[in-house]
């Protein structure tokens, strides 16, 4: 009777292929900050740490009257494409799980194929909290209650806490900035718990401004964004605790929280496809003379940058606002 083992020709490849496959069919639908069609890719140089990526301007609003020729109308302008690329540093990231040999041999579970979804999953939310930290890091996105100009000046006091007024000088702000909304005609949110419960206590006193996602209708009801609580000023919001916590970077070390409501391809991103997963089954090396262990790993290297818009359409600045706040909760996040 044949029975399937680690060292079975091909074992490791076969652990290795569901690594991968786990976290490329849940890089979308099991992500926040990478949620589909809130970044541009970005390509690694090889030979190098460094992403690029180009980006095109749009054409000027202004009116191009046409004028009379002698045979017909042409214009009075031509106007240049507008090609623009940037590059940034990217981070190699990793993880090693190690299994002795008789932990595969005594335990009653598969081991490797549970090593294999931990890989996977922790490949997955290492990814994921890099980007938004590096998005939330950026202070060049931050807007602030009150008349704060830094986080370290956010007290902790109810005039600090999320409100809907705060949302709706967000959503101004990207209008002004002809930042277009995603297909689904909103802004999209993500929101730290604390700071979702003092905005929907809030916008609760005043009749209709908070829709929970509970009384969404038609379409809406069907097409949820991950972790989606409601939605409030045109902005629709998924709540989450990565990397929406900012730490005790307020006034007193007061804990603040972000709070950012973005558009369409606020930022670039590279390289997911860079992952790689590893299986060496024991004895694999000479660093295992007795076959006492097998590891599980996995290894990538990417990075993320906001995308700063200076277009000839009247487009200034990033296409994202994070509001910082205190919340009425006084521990941290």
């Amino acid at each position: 009777m044949a029975t399937t083992t680690t060292s079975t020709t091909n074992f490791d490849q076969t652990v290795v292929a569901l690594v991968l496959r786990t976290i490329l069919d849940n890089l979308r639908k099991r992500t926040h900050w990478l949620e589909e069609g809130a970044w541009q890719k970005a390509r690694i140089i090889p030979g190098t740490n460094l992403l690029r990526y180009v980006s095109y301007g749009d054409l000027s609003s202004d009116l191009q009257g046409l004028t009379e020729g002698d045979n017909e109308a042409t214009l009075a302008l031509e106007e240049a494409l507008t090609i623009g690329y940037d590059q940034f540093a990217c981070t190699q990231y990793g993880r090693l799980v190690g299994i002795s040999d008789i932990a595969l041999v005594e335990n009653p579970h598969e081991l490797m194929s549970v090593a294999a979804e931990r890989v996977a999953w922790n490949a997955l939310e290492t990814l994921d909290r890099s980007v938004g930290d590096t998005i939330m890091a950026d202070s060049g996105l931050d807007s602030y209650p009150s008349t704060f100009t830094a986080r370290n000046q956010v007290t902790q006091a109810s005039g600090s806490y999320m409100s809907a007024a705060l949302v709706r000088a967000a959503v101004t702000e990207l209008r002004a900035k002809n930042v277009p909304t995603f297909p689904d005609g909103y802004y999209h949110g993500i929101i730290h718990p604390y700071a979702a419960h003092d905005l929907m206590a809030e916008a609760a006193t005043v009749t209709g401004a908070w829709i929970d996602v509970r009384r969404y209708g038609g379409p809406d009801a069907e097409d949820l964004l991950r972790g989606e609580v409601g939605r409030i000023h045109g902005v629709r919001f998924m709540e989450s605790n990565q990397s929406t916590y900012l730490g005790t970077g307020g006034a007193s070390s007061a804990n603040i929280f972000g709070t950012l409501i973005y558009g369409p391809d606020y930022f670039v991103f590279g390289d997911e496809q860079s992952t790689e997963a590893y299986v060496v089954r024991p004895g694999g090396d000479h660093y295992d003379p007795l076959a006492q262990k097998a590891l599980v790993g996995w290894k990538g290297m990417w990075g993320a940058q906001v995308i700063i818009d200076n277009d000839a359409d009247g487009t200034q600045g990033p296409r994202a606002v994070n509001l910082v706040s205190t919340t009425s909760f006084a521990q941290a996040g």
